[in-house]
């Protein structure tokens, strides 16, 4: 599912995150984030996303959890001011049509 993974890594494209046009065309209209700061997110057209500036992913999988539904899980060592924050990320998709879109994600803390 090297597809899911593309996904995933569009998602932190500075680029993409801030146009929510491209934002809206990967996230599901019922989108929502348990954030790594416990707060809870939900997705509104027109919705941008903060920056991100480096990161590295490890430990990537793919479950699938039904021909349409797939769970992507990771690692992910985001560059910040005061240096690497490590996270586990786990986003579920949902292929809507041809096209798949984030429905749930949820950032924990290492």
């Amino acid at each position: 599912m090297s597809r899911i993974r593309a996904l995933e890594e569009a998602l932190l494209d500075p680029a993409i995150r801030q146009s929510a046009e491209q934002i809206e065309s990967l996230l599901s209209g019922d989108f929502f984030e348990f954030g790594s700061s416990g707060r809870i997110y939900h997705f509104n057209k027109g919705d941008t996303f903060p920056l991100v500036y480096g990161y590295e992913i490890t430990d990537f999988a793919v479950t699938e959890l039904d021909p349409d539904c797939a769970l992507a899980t990771y690692k992910i060592g985001l560059d910040t001011i005061d240096g690497v924050r490590s996270l586990l990320r786990s986003t579920i998709w949902r292929r809507f049509d041809d096209q798949w879109k984030a429905v749930f994600h949820q950032g924990t803390p290492v």
